[in-house]
């Protein structure tokens, strides 16, 4: 029965972020006075960039948009952004548009959140302890929202880097990155120290999360939800539910390798299609929920020993490999 809890507490999360979040109404922009100079739009950059290949020579991709480092953002954004160089969050962002990020970009979250906002996550047995579903946890740790298409490319040698700024990061030092709308993409970027990882929005076959290092997520690192979106190749390492979850629709889940997880991968209903997986040292490996119809062909599952003591904490809380979670004394 714990496992049926676990995995519908990250499933409700996926739910309630795809449906209540319609716009970014809710967030009062909260900027440093440079926030111009960081998170241009695309005409700005558009309209700027033939100027400045005239007074300075040809710069890398990366820092051709923001000559600044080291700023902070927080708030709700109406038009499309784009992020370079190293960008600095310090409460809930919110964009209505698209949001561009630059290979090469660090993105550091502050553990904080100087917008006050959120809203607790319903206890459903099994996380009714967990410290980060309630609403002190919402309202101190920061969140990226993008109701638009999230654009998130790096390459092999510029990887994006999503990350606590903490000196000494922690398991959910920061909420978790959430792309709305169909046609987003994630790769070659590296998502670490966050509780939820990336959750997906409905209705998004087109949105690809490939080639990604997702590790050290307090809860699960990918939410599908009802996505039916493309999960290839992809590195998780250390998630205290699962690596990947999937609430329905039809996701193509492929050529991953999960490590070091509660449970590997999660099908709640529907008929994903989950192929060619490495999941290894994991207390479960597929789960599917009765009445699922999921396609699997040619999954690696070793299991964890029945001794494994690994566990995943905040603060006196964690959540262990087999079994209920644990509360310190």
């Amino acid at each position: 029965m714990y496992k049926n809890k676990l995995f519908m507490s990250v499933f409700v999360l996926s739910i309630i972020l795809a449906l209540s979040l319609t716009s970014c109404d809710t967030f009062n922009v909260t900027e440093e006075e440079d926030t111009e100079e960081i998170s241009e739009t695309k005409s700005d950059v558009e309209n700027n960039s033939e100027r400045e290949d005239e007074e300075k020579p040809q710069q890398e991709t990366g820092q051709e948009r923001n000559t600044e480092t080291k700023n902070s953002l927080s708030g709700s954004f109406s038009v499309d952004q784009i992020w370079s160089d190293e960008i600095v969050i310090t409460g809930d962002i919110c964009i209505d548009g698209d949001l561009t990020i630059l290979p090469g970009t660090v993105i550091k979250f502050v553990v904080c959140d100087d917008t006050g906002l959120g809203d607790e996550i319903s206890p459903d047995g099994y996380n009714t302890f967990d410290p980060t579903r309630l609403k002190s946890y919402e309202i101190t740790h920061s969140n990226l929202i993008v109701m638009g298409k999230l654009t998130a490319k790096g390459t092999p040698d510029k990887r994006i880097i999503f990350t606590s700024a903490a000196p000494e990061p922690d398991y959910a030092d920061w909420v978790g990155i959430y792309a709305g709308s169909d046609g987003s993409i994630i790769e070659y970027s590296t998502v670490e120290w966050s509780r939820n990882g990336i959750v997906l929005g409905s209705n998004t076959p087109n949105t690809i999360v490939r080639n990604n290092i997702i590790k050290y997520t307090f809860w699960g690192s990918i939410s599908s939800g009802y996505s039916s979106a493309q999960i290839y190749n992809n590195e998780i390492w250390e998630a205290g539910h699962e690596g990947i979850d999937v609430g329905g629709g039809n996701p193509i889940i492929e050529n991953n390798e999960i490590h070091n997880a509660h449970t590997g991968i999660v099908i709640l209903h529907d008929s994903a299609i989950v192929r060619n997986n490495t999941i290894m040292n994991v207390g479960n490996g597929v789960y599917i929920q009765q009445n699922a119809t999921p396609v699997l062909e040619n999954n690696y599952v070793e299991l964890a020993p029945d001794d494994s003591k690994l566990e995943w904490s905040y603060g006196d809380f964690s959540y262990v490999m087999f079994g209920d979670p644990l509360i310190k004394k």
